[in-house]
């Protein structure tokens, strides 16, 4: 038969301080009226039961690493709340001189959702998707009507089969969107101050945007001077010169403003 060790004076101190420390826990939550908490306590620790502090050791316990199953959404990360937080009460009217609304543009996570009224009355809604490296925008919920594809200074607005349609080029002093790749015959806005862009179609003035910040407003107007739109805004964005290319057709035209927009121009 083994003999039992003998334990040191260093041992039973050790011990004891340890149950010492748990008791004094104990006393503190049942003082705060955490019956339960301290109930479970006691029933944890055991009496003979040595701390591995006792033991000169020091525990260290990670936190439960929390995984992302394959069913979570994108949006519920973390990054991805601010960008909601920041983005989705955001919403854009653009209106005309006479204050009927043209279009409505609501900033979400995943990118823009756009309503109008198509010119027999028929209210169109275009919702933004994030489909792989692209934007898909879908009308009225059922199929695809544009990709965006993202470029460097830029994007190319491409139909549903991946032609391209329309090319913006983004710089601080021009945008230019172009329906080849060469931008040859551009539609173009040329910023000129901080407050005010013109519009050409190749050379030809289309009008000019210009933002008034005693009212609070942004305006477009055409070649002769007449205010076309106008919309609420806290600084200027040359993007509403799109507005006043009517080469292309409504929804391309609401979905290229709404990616400048997007990227704060």
């Amino acid at each position: 038969m083994r003999k039992p060790i003998a334990k040191t004076a260093k041992d039973v101190c050790c011990s004891s301080h340890a149950r010492w420390l748990a008791s004094g826990m104990i006393l503190v939550l049942a003082a705060c009226g955490d019956s339960t908490i301290a109930s479970n306590a006691a029933n944890t620790v055991k009496p003979g039961a040595t701390s591995a502090m006792g033991r000169g050791e020091t525990e260290h316990k990670l936190p439960a690493k929390r995984t992302e199953g394959r069913g979570r959404s994108a949006s519920t990360k973390p990054e991805n709340r601010k960008v909601a937080s920041a983005n989705s009460v955001s919403t854009i009217r653009v209106k005309k001189a006479d204050g009927a609304v043209v279009v409505e543009i609501r900033r979400e996570v995943e990118g823009p959702a756009i309503q109008y009224k198509n010119a027999i009355g028929e209210l169109v809604t275009i919702r933004a998707h994030q489909s792989g490296s692209k934007r898909a925008y879908v009308q009225n919920g059922k199929g695809v009507l544009f990709l965006v594809k993202v470029k460097k200074n830029g994007f190319k607005l491409l139909s549903e089969r991946g032609t391209l349609l329309w090319k913006a080029k983004i710089r601080p002093d021009k945008i230019k969107v172009s329906d080849n790749e060469e931008n040859l015959h551009a539609l173009v806005i040329k910023v000129r101050n901080d407050d005010s862009a013109k519009v050409f179609d190749d050379q030809l003035e289309l009008g000019k945007v210009r933002y008034y910040p005693d009212k609070g407003r942004l305006k477009v107007k055409n070649a002769i001077g007449t205010e076309e739109y106008w919309a609420k805004a806290d600084k200027f964005s040359a993007a509403y010169g799109v507005l006043l290319m009517d080469r292309m057709d409504e929804s391309a035209r609401y979905v290229i403003l709404a990616e400048i927009l997007r990227l704060g121009r």
